[in-house]
């Protein structure tokens, strides 16, 4: 209904009063160039005046600068983009060589379960992985889903305890197994009888 009326009001128009519009709301329509720089704009809210404003108070006060210090501090123990990174990452289990990323369990790969994030997305999950190997122990007794942090410190305890008592590695954990021993472990060398 409103549209119907503001068509009809600007039928009614002449050209005279269109160009008296433009005349009362001409500083309106021009167009203003701005140097905005990214400091200057606060994403979240808008407010450029109070960001501005606030840094600048930041600078010349006591208070102000007592204030940047303390933030100072407390952005130091932020950690650094190496640690957060690997806090965000998919990696399951990796040894010194970067071969493996294996389940301790049964030696398959895991996957990581999907999480529905909203009405459409799945999501991998990244804190978790899950083993979907029908064979494998714990998938039988539905206890495959294991955290990332235990999952990669069980591996690395397997990989040392068998490096320290047989002197080599399980077969997964080699990192260039040749392909005529990859079957079985020859336990007559690992074993002195």
């Amino acid at each position: 209904m409103t549209d119907s009326f503001d068509s009809l009001y600007l039928e009614k128009l002449t050209d005279d009063d269109l160009e008296d519009v433009v005349e009362e709301h001409s500083e309106y329509l021009k167009t203003r160039s701005y140097k905005i720089t990214a400091s200057d704009v606060d994403f979240r809210i808008g407010n450029q005046r109070a960001r501005r404003s606030l840094e600048k108070s930041k600078k010349e006060t006591t208070l102000g600068k007592e204030v940047q210090q303390i933030e100072n501090s407390i952005s130091d123990d932020k950690p650094s983009k190496e640690e957060a990174h690997s806090q965000d990452t998919n990696v399951v289990i990796t040894n010194e060589d970067f071969t493996s990323k294996l389940y301790s369990f049964c030696c398959q790969y895991p996957n990581h379960p999907l999480q529905k994030k909203s009405n459409n997305t799945m999501v991998k999950s990244k804190s978790s992985s899950l083993c979907r190997n029908l064979d494998c122990i714990l998938y039988k007794h539905h206890q495959s889903a294991n955290a990332r942090d235990s999952l990669s410190v069980l591996s690395i305890a397997i990989v040392g305890a068998t490096s320290v008592l047989f002197n080599a590695r399980l077969y997964p954990y080699t990192s260039n197994p040749s392909p005529p021993n990859t079957g079985t472990i020859n336990l007559n060398f690992i074993l002195p009888q």
